[in-house]
């Protein structure tokens, strides 16, 4: 593939726009440059439709499904154009008001809040899904000893961050780190493994910049600069109107756990 030249423009300002307003976000919050990226990289590959074809013959055609850590609601819209009945839950006001935004007719819930303080509302015969949401060991000790009929995690098989120009190693549980934690409790599994691509497309140089200083607040400018000259592609069928793309697939795991009733 032919290198992409970088324009002249001023990328010191950009860059410090971008880093000054990633460090002053939680990790819960999404920024109206972030929707914009995200739902770029969704559309251009059908991330979250490809991802639902591979769940749906694992969730029962009865009960609700709850999209824990929802995010800005993909899967959830995904899974309700199967027809099911979706909850989607987060912490953060803005990926609850995307979702209330863009469902249009589709049979989903949004719940604003930790999903802990829903547990009540659940139904031994719906299904938790937990999407690169945390470590396993930090919510089954309290699920498994539920009726729920299934929990679905789906985990990265790496446990390092995408676009990153230094390694960096994720705070949420790998797949590694899950099934290591479930054979530690005797808990049993069945796994499916799967890769899927999930470029992020990019509109021009500037808008590169951004996304890479976005997702690399600690690194240099000149890093940054020479990280998007060297991954940064043309990308010849665009569905979202971008000329360029950074190439990115998802290598993952999904767990299928079944609560205690079905074991």
């Amino acid at each position: 593939m032919p290198k992409i030249k970088m324009i002249g423009f001023n990328h010191h300002n950009l860059i410090l726009k971008y880093v000054l307003e990633r460090e002053n976000k939680s990790m819960f919050e999404w920024g109206k440059k972030d929707i914009e990226w995200y739902d770029r990289g969704n559309k251009q590959d059908n991330y979250f439709y490809n991802l639902t074809k591979e769940l749906m013959a694992s969730i029962p055609s009865t009960g609700k499904v709850w999209d824990i850590g929802c995010g800005l609601g993909y899967l959830s819209m995904a899974l309700a154009q199967q027809g099911r009945t979706v909850i989607a839950v987060d912490v953060s006001e803005n990926a609850i008001r995307h979702i209330d935004q863009n469902k249009g007719n589709l049979d989903i819930t949004t719940r604003l809040g930790d999903y802990k303080a829903f547990l009540h509302q659940i139904e031994p015969e719906d299904t938790l899904i937990f999407c690169m949401f945390g470590k396993l060991s930090q919510e089954l000790a309290t699920l498994h000893a539920t009726r729920y009929h299934q929990i679905i995690t789906i985990n990265l098989n790496r446990n390092t961050r995408s676009f990153r120009i230094q390694p960096s190693v994720r705070k949420k549980g790998c797949l590694s780190d899950n099934i290591a934690y479930l054979e530690q409790m005797g808990i049993g599994y069945t796994l499916k493994e799967k890769t899927f691509d999930f470029c992020q497309p990019i509109m021009d140089m500037e808008d590169g910049v951004a996304f890479i200083a976005s997702h690399n607040v600690d690194c240099e400018q000149q890093a940054i600069r020479d990280y998007v000259t060297q991954h940064l592609q043309p990308l010849e069928r665009t569905k979202v109107g971008c000329e360029y793309y950074f190439p990115n697939k998802k290598e993952m795991g999904i767990l299928l756990i079944s609560g205690k009733e079905n074991e």
